[in-house]
C-alpha cells in the first residue's frame, strides 16, 4: 500500500508540473483509472489533486452517489461515488479521490486503482456511439483506442453532475437545507 501512496504522491507532483501539458493538436494526458474492471480516465488539466485513503465523513439523506465529504486543509469537499453515478453497484467502494473543480466548486470523484498519467492521442480518440447520448448519458466525452482492443473511456467533468445537483451540493457545502 505504502508503493501506491508514493505513486500517488509522485502524480501530485506531475500535476503540478506545466511541462505536462502538450499541444491540443497532438492529444492530450491524462489520469487512468479503474472502476471495477472498467478502464476511464480524466484529463490531466483538469485534476487539482489525487487523494489515497482518506476517511470519508458520511451525511445523512444525501443522494446515493453522494458518499459524504472529506476536509481537505480548510476546504469541505463532497465526494461522488462514480461506481453509484454510473449505477456499476450499490456496494461501498473504497479507492482513490480525484479532486477536480467544477463550476468554482472543487468536488472529489472517489474511484478504484489509479494507473497513472498516460498520453493519447487525438487520432486514437473516436466518438462516443450514439446511444449513449440518446439515453442522456453525456458525461462522456470520448472513447480512446490503446495498444490493440482495450480502450478507455474520457469522462467530462463538468458533466457528470446536473446543474440542480451542483447546486444541492453547494447547500450542503454551506450547510443549507
Amino acid at each position: 500500500m505504502k508503493e501506491n501512496n508514493q505513486n500517488i504522491n509522485e502524480i501530485n507532483d506531475l500535476l503540478l508540473d506545466k511541462s505536462l501539458e502538450i499541444s491540443e493538436t497532438d492529444g492530450f494526458r491524462y489520469i487512468s483509472f479503474k472502476i471495477k474492471n472498467e478502464r476511464y480516465g480524466i484529463e490531466v488539466s483538469k485534476i487539482i489533486k489525487i487523494i489515497n485513503e482518506h476517511k470519508i465523513t458520511k451525511i445523512p439523506d444525501l443522494p446515493e452517489f453522494i458518499s459524504g465529504i472529506i476536509q481537505l486543509k480548510s476546504t469541505i469537499i463532497p465526494i461522488i461515488s462514480l461506481i453509484s453515478r454510473f449505477d456499476m453497484g450499490d456496494e461501498e467502494y473504497k479507492g482513490s479521490i480525484i479532486v477536480v473543480e467544477i463550476k468554482e466548486q472543487h468536488i472529489g470523484f472517489l474511484v478504484g486503482e489509479i494507473e497513472g498519467i498516460k498520453q493519447i492521442n487525438n487520432n486514437d480518440i473516436v466518438d462516443v456511439p450514439r446511444i449513449f447520448i440518446n439515453r442522456g448519458i453525456n458525461y462522456f466525452a470520448g472513447i480512446g483506442i490503446i495498444s490493440g482492443n482495450s480502450t478507455v473511456t474520457f469522462l467530462d467533468t463538468e458533466k457528470i453532475l446536473k446543474e440542480e445537483e451542483i447546486e444541492q451540493i453547494e447547500n450542503i457545502r454551506q450547510g443549507k437545507d
